[in-house]
């Protein structure tokens, strides 16, 4: 199929909104609240005219990386909203490897497309997910828990496909393969 379903965290969003102090400090995400659940053609994918998301946490991009037309209008929001979540996780005292699980996911969060424009990919496993929701300190679980609906994301063990590295995901510091999960 040429279209695809983005998943439906809708309820992550309506907590959000109840966070209080947290939520203004991660309105970045409200674009992605906004396409929760909504399908899309993946033959209308291109390319993010910035070169990284950003510059202090995350590599640059890959050069012919692309992603859902209707994502890219809104990545320009996804560095305040990764420089935002390392305020946060500093504020709540997470320790430094926990950090790095979430700057590791944060950095290869928004899907991609696949070169054929067949099929949207994640870097991002739902057990990476979970593994870094766990490190999280107990009073800051809940809250990202709420906002990173984990299920969303495609289990360790699913389809993969490999693509070029100038294609794929390979930022600074993070883990991912140039070997995608299919969502």
């Amino acid at each position: 199929s040429s279209t695809a379903t983005y998943g439906d965290f809708s309820g992550g969003c309506s907590a959000l909104s109840n966070c209080g102090t947290l939520s203004g400090g991660l309105s970045g995400i409200s674009q992605f609240c906004q396409e929760s659940g909504k399908t899309f053609s993946l033959k209308t994918c291109q390319k993010f005219n910035g070169t990284t998301f950003n510059s202090q946490y995350c590599g640059n991009l890959p050069q012919n990386i692309a992603f859902p037309s209707w994502l890219v209008q809104g990545l320009g929001g996804q560095s305040v909203a990764v420089s935002t979540l390392q305020t946060t996780l500093s504020t709540f005292s997470t320790t430094a490897s926990c950090k790095a699980k979430w700057t590791n996911m944060v950095c290869v969060l928004v899907p991609f497309c696949s070169s054929d424009r067949t099929k949207l990919l994640s870097a991002v496993t739902e057990s990476q997910c979970r593994d870094a929701i766990a490190c999280l300190p107990s009073s800051l679980q809940t809250s990202l828990q709420r906002i990173y609906d984990c299920s969303i994301y495609p289990k360790d063990n699913g389809q993969r496909m490999c693509m070029s590295a100038t294609q794929a995901y390979q930022n600074k510091d993070v883990t991912s393969s140039s070997c995608n999960s299919a969502t």
